[in-house]
C-alpha cells in the first residue's frame, strides 16, 4: 500500500514538473528562429544536446526530410526525486523524467531505442528485450513510443545505469533506427 502511494505521489510531481514545462516546450518549437533551430539541430546530431544536472531540458528532433519538427522532448532531472526513485526500485541508476510530444497536427513515430545517453565516450541506449525494466510509465496505461498524433504526449522515467555519474555531463540524441521489433511489439500491444 506504501509502495503504491508513493508511487503515485512520485508521478503526480513528475507530471506537473513536465506539464508545466510541456507549455514552454510548445512555445520554442513554434516561436524559436530557424537559424537557433537549424543550429541546435545540427549540434543534436552531431554529440546530442547536454542535460542539465538539475531541472528541465527542452529537445527538439527535426525531421530532415520534411526540414521540420519531428519530436519536442522534455527531459527533467532532480536530485531529491532520484534519491526517492532509487529506493523505490531498488537499484542505483539516474532517473531521467521524459515527456515526447509533436506539433499540433502532425503524427510521427516515436522510437524510445533510438534514444542514446553519452558520457565520457560511452554511449548507452535502452535494448528492445528489457525496456521495461528500463522505464517507469507515469500513467497506469500509459504508452513510451509508437505512434504520436498532435496533442499527445509519451510520458515515463527512464533509469539510465549506475555507471552514469549524475555530476559529470549527461548527452541525449536521438538516433532513428530501422527497429523492426520494437514496431512489431508495439503493433502486437495495441490490438
Amino acid at each position: 500500500m506504501a509502495k503504491a502511494a508513493s508511487q503515485h505521489f512520485y508521478r503526480a510531481v513528475a507530471t506537473k514538473m513536465l506539464q508545466s514545462a510541456l507549455a514552454l516546450s510548445v512555445m520554442l518549437a513554434l516561436f524559436a528562429g530557424t537559424q537557433s533551430v537549424a543550429a541546435q539541430a545540427e549540434e543534436s546530431a552531431q554529440k546530442g544536446i547536454q542535460l542539465k544536472k538539475e531541472g528541465i531540458t527542452a529537445y527538439i528532433v527535426r525531421d530532415e526530410s520534411l526540414d521540420g519538427i519531428k519530436l519536442t522532448m522534455l527531459i527533467g532531472h532532480n536530485s531529491k526525486l532520484s534519491q526517492r526513485i532509487r529506493k523505490m526500485v531498488g537499484r542505483d541508476v539516474i532517473p531521467l523524467i521524459f515527456s515526447v510530444s509533436t506539433l499540433p497536427g502532425q503524427t510521427t513515430f516515436f522510437n524510445p531505442l533510438a534514444l542514446e545517453f553519452i558520457q565520457d565516450g560511452k554511449t548507452w541506449r535502452p535494448d528492445s528485450s528489457a525496456l521495461e525494466s528500463a522505464m517507469i510509465m507515469l500513467e497506469e496505461k500509459g504508452k513510451f513510443g509508437g505512434v504520436l498524433e498532435g496533442g499527445q504526449t509519451h510520458q515515463a522515467v527512464l533509469l539510465l545505469p549506475e555507471w552514469f555519474q549524475p555530476n559529470r555531463p549527461i548527452y541525449v540524441r536521438y538516433r532513428e533506427l530501422n527497429d523492426a521489433n520494437f514496431q512489431l511489439t508495439q503493433s502486437l500491444k495495441g490490438s
